[in-house]
């Protein structure tokens, strides 16, 4: 049954409320109709269209390959995924379009050949300028491989800081909830610091003994070294502030309002330039005009020397079983310290005795065999300005004679354990004739150790530094070392060598006073962010760090 769209016009028409004017009917304009052609028994069309009748029609599945017809790409460039599909079943019949150009047949490129009036001429100026040619191109190479090099070093200089491999730095002691930040600012601050130097310096108590240096250690060189020697039958004492029977009396006699150690006051000095954290006790005593206050330190606390603090990637403690650990090299350079500051000296020999014996070695110890180091301990005294009177304990190494006069030493140590890892110059090859170049490398990855030996030898008043360059005999092996060197500086020129401004130090020292003396009475705690270049003053509460708390 089919239906037209005129039947169902009319048949609209007639419904009644529909109602449809013959005129408005004869005035629109008559569109072509289609037949709609329904099948009741399902979908699609019913019958054939006229122009598809006697046409041949052959079935094709999903399978059919009839993407062959358009593939231009494998026609042009082959097979070029290494498809095994394409070349199966390969119909013979088929073709596949040809994209590539076609060169017309008979056509031959031809370069024109340059004209050389005299080729024998030619060949013979060539065989003349043989020797510039040569010159040349040596000159060239050599400004190649100076342009490579300087290449390679401001790579070096300037590469990028977010290279470094960061370490995730454990604090020096863990912070409480009931810890309150008193004062806040960061490193860079301090290095803009200033304060001149003390004009006027004293010195208050001589303490323990000296012996002289021994000048055969001064002729040391890497192809005659001596190897490193272990001082067994000598005792040293890392005594903090408050410990101190002779800081304790001249603080109850009033003769100053500050009172440190030379350790504690050239880290303090040496802050700017620290990496590692670390923490300082700040005791804040008496009110009024009698305001005192002492700069202390926890046990083992800025008594280890550190290895590589500041060099571009410092040694970490992932494995603390490594030899080459943090922990394990700062140990390996306080034992070299110790025992290279005692091997230089003429022991037994000669020595100076002070004023008062070594007011930490026990008289029963010298019943075992063993006896005090020869350490001189200076107290000495600053004026500051602003009735500020400092009192700190220096130490002084060695006697040192010149012509006819002796001046005070101190003796310091710089080791080098594994050049590979720590990617710098082998001493045994450059020491002897390249020592700059070994001291700036030095500079470089220990500015703050180097920084610090600097301020404890002008605070001691000794006119002469002497380093020491150690050197493991197997890198793989921390037990013995060899003596490689060793140089005297004077401590001023040296400050001015690894540019410490000797006015920014007391201007540091001279800020941290002021802002302690501020406070009132109690417990303090100078401390270095772990990870950041922050420096915090914390107000402890009370029994903060007594004895109770470290036997706990």
């Amino acid at each position: 049954m089919s239906t037209t769209i005129s039947d169902l016009i009319d048949e609209v028409a007639a419904t009644p409320g529909v109602k449809a004017s013959n005129a408005a009917k004869s005035e629109m304009p008559q569109l072509p109709l289609f037949e709609v052609n329904t099948n009741p028994d399902g979908w699609g069309p019913t019958t054939v269209p006229s122009q598809f009748l006697n046409r041949p029609y052959a079935p094709f599945n999903k399978s059919e390959r009839l993407w062959k017809i358009a593939d231009f790409v494998r026609g042009r460039y082959g097979n070029r995924w290494n498809d095994k599909r394409f070349d199966e079943d390969m119909d013979e019949t088929f073709h596949i379009v040809d994209t590539g150009t076609v060169k017309p047949k008979g056509f031959k490129r031809f370069r024109r050949r340059r004209f050389t009036p005299n080729r024998w001429w030619n060949r013979n100026a060539q065989k003349k300028n043989v020797a510039e040619q040569s010159k040349k191109f040596k000159r060239q190479s050599g400004q190649s491989r100076f342009n490579r090099r300087r290449q390679q070093w401001k790579n070096r200089l300037y590469r990028p800081r977010d290279n470094r491999q960061y370490h995730v730095r454990q604090s020096s002691v863990k912070v409480q909830t009931d810890w309150k930040v008193v004062e806040q600012f960061e490193l860079k601050e301090l290095s803009n610091l200033s304060a001149p130097a003390p004009k006027t310096t004293e010195d208050v108590l001589w303490c323990g003994h000296l012996e002289y240096n021994d000048d055969r250690f001064d002729k040391t060189t890497t192809k005659s070294p001596v190897t490193l020697e272990r001082i067994t039958d000598r005792q040293f004492f890392y005594v903090s502030t408050t410990d101190d029977e002779v800081i304790e009396q001249l603080a109850t006699d009033g003769k100053g309002n500050v009172f440190a150690t030379d350790v504690i006051l050239s880290h303090i000095m040496a802050a700017a330039r620290s990496v590692d954290p670390w923490d300082i006790i700040v005791q804040r005593v008496g009110s009024g005009d009698n305001k005192t206050i002492f700069f202390d330190k926890r046990e083992d606390q800025l008594d280890y020397l550190s290895v590589n603090e500041t060099a571009y990637e410092p040694p970490s403690n992932e494995d603390k079983e490594s030899i080459n650990s943090a922990f394990n090299l700062s140990v390996e350079a306080t034992t070299i310290n110790q025992n290279f500051s005692q091997q230089v000296l003429k022991r037994g020999k000669e020595r100076k005795d002070f004023d008062h014996k070594n007011p930490f070695f026990d008289p029963e110890e010298a019943e075992k065999g063993t006896q005090p180091a020869a350490v001189g301990y200076r107290y000495r005294r600053w004026a500051l300005g602003d009735n500020i009177k400092l009192i700190a304990r220096t130490e002084l190494h060695s006697i040192t004679k010149r012509k006819s006069k002796e001046v005070y030493t101190t003796c310091f140590a710089l080791n080098e354990w594994d050049h590979k890892l720590a990617k710098t110059a082998e001493w045994r090859k450059k020491l002897d004739k390249q020592r700059g170049a070994v001291l700036a490398s030095e500079l470089k990855n220990n500015s703050c150790k180097l920084a610090k030996w600097t301020a404890q030898t002008i605070l001691a008043g000794a006119e002469l530094m002497k380093i020491g360059y150690i050197s493991r005999t197997n890198r793989k092996d921390r037990s013995t070392h060899q003596i490689l060197g060793t140089q005297y500086y004077k401590p001023t020129d040296f400050a001015r060598q690894i540019n410490l401004n000797l006015k920014n130090v007391w201007g540091i020292v001279r800020h941290l006073i002021e802002i302690c003396m501020k406070e009132p009475e109690g417990k303090y705690l100078l401390m270095k962010d772990p990870n950041k270049p922050i420096l915090r003053l914390y107000r402890l509460p009370a029994g903060t760090f007594d004895d109770s708390d470290d036997d706990e």
